[in-house]
């Protein structure tokens, strides 16, 4: 009988330390989504989820789905010692843009626009209404001229 009691409660000590684990890991995937982003992500998780390495002076690491583009630029060793991420870039091509779509869109991603701009001045802030994040927009024509809508975002230095 007692060596029931025992592996019972082993049996609920691995139990708990299994629901505590599950809360206390933070999630590293990449969120593909213009106006949301995981902090929590560093290069290896990024390259486990399919992203590849984008040739530039930077050391750069992006995945394509569709007509959308994610890369995340990462720390230059050298400077940091660490390949954290450092930047976040999504690049959208939407067909002949204007002020209207451009809106639509972001406003379909429970954002709003909290700078002056026009199709003449292509750069904007939106915020993001659920977590106040802020992204640094921009529309410009790639080199087949259609129309891209940028959003970049910095991400926080950890100290």
């Amino acid at each position: 009988m007692r060596r029931i009691v025992i592996i019972v409660l082993i049996l609920m000590n691995l139990i708990l330390g299994g629901f505590l684990l599950r809360f206390l890991i933070k999630d590293r995937t990449p969120i593909f989504h213009p106006f949301d982003v995981n902090f929590n992500i560093s290069e290896k998780n990024l390259i486990d989820n399919g992203y590849f390495s984008i040739p530039e002076d930077v050391s750069l690491l992006g995945k394509r789905i569709g007509d959308t583009l994610i890369y995340y630029q990462l720390h230059a060793e050298y400077m940091y010692q660490s390949n954290e991420v450092y930047w976040r870039n999504c690049e959208i091509r939407i067909a002949k843009a204007d002020s209207v779509k451009v809106v639509e869109f972001i406003e379909k991603h429970d954002c709003y626009i909290i700078s002056k701009w026009n199709m003449e001045n292509p750069r904007f802030f939106v915020r993001n209404g659920k977590n106040n994040m802020i992204y640094d927009c921009s529309i410009y024509k790639d080199t087949e001229f259609k129309d891209v809508l940028s959003i970049s975002l910095f991400f926080p230095k950890e100290d």
